[in-house]
């Protein structure tokens, strides 16, 4: 069996859709009042979480 490393999670954090933004063709995501930069695949899967229809359970 192999080992694998695994940190504790010690908060939940809810991710919404007003922290993502464009700007001239690139993807950021703002944390805490700092945009970072997105690789282009991660932005194109929140691309399509984003404008994806919604269910309600």
């Amino acid at each position: 069996m192999s080992g694998v490393d695994v940190e504790q999670v010690s908060r939940v954090v809810e991710f919404t859709t007003d922290r993502y933004s464009t700007r001239e063709g690139r993807a950021y995501f703002t944390f805490a009042h700092h945009p970072v930069l997105l690789p282009p695949t991660l932005a194109a899967l929140l691309e399509q979480q984003i404008h994806a229809p919604r269910h309600r359970f």
